[in-house]
């Protein structure tokens, strides 16, 4: 975002202020490593007037998915179909992805609640 001159930004973490506001220079504008969970929204207030709006856009920030152990694997040889790889459990709502030598490996595997 780039801040105008004369105009003050809050950051708001679900709708309440979060660090102090910055004064607009002419230049984009950060406010560093959020990592909180919440809405992160931005207000503008004028330095003379007052006056406040609410820049458009947000970003949300989720919980972050629970971590498993995964388990299997073997040496691959010659005549061997392949090999099973294991994760010791899941979350609704979360996908996951298989990553061999930093590559995705297979399709995503998406776990929804059954109805």
């Amino acid at each position: 975002m780039h801040g105008t001159t004369g105009i003050n930004y809050q950051l708001k973490v679900n709708g309440v202020n979060s660090g102090a506001a910055k004064p607009g220079t002419g230049s984009a504008l950060t406010w560093g490593s959020n990592s909180g969970i919440g809405v992160y929204t931005i207000i503008g207030t004028d330095a003379t007037t007052s006056c406040t709006v609410s820049m458009t856009g947000s970003a949300v920030i989720n919980t972050l998915p629970a971590a498993f152990s995964i388990s299997g694997g073997a040496t691959i040889s010659a005549g061997n179909p392949g090999l099973t790889i294991s994760l010791s459990g899941s979350e609704i709502g979360v996908n996951y992805q298989l990553i061999l030598n930093g590559a995705n490996s297979g399709a995503v595997v998406q776990v929804q609640q059954v109805p």
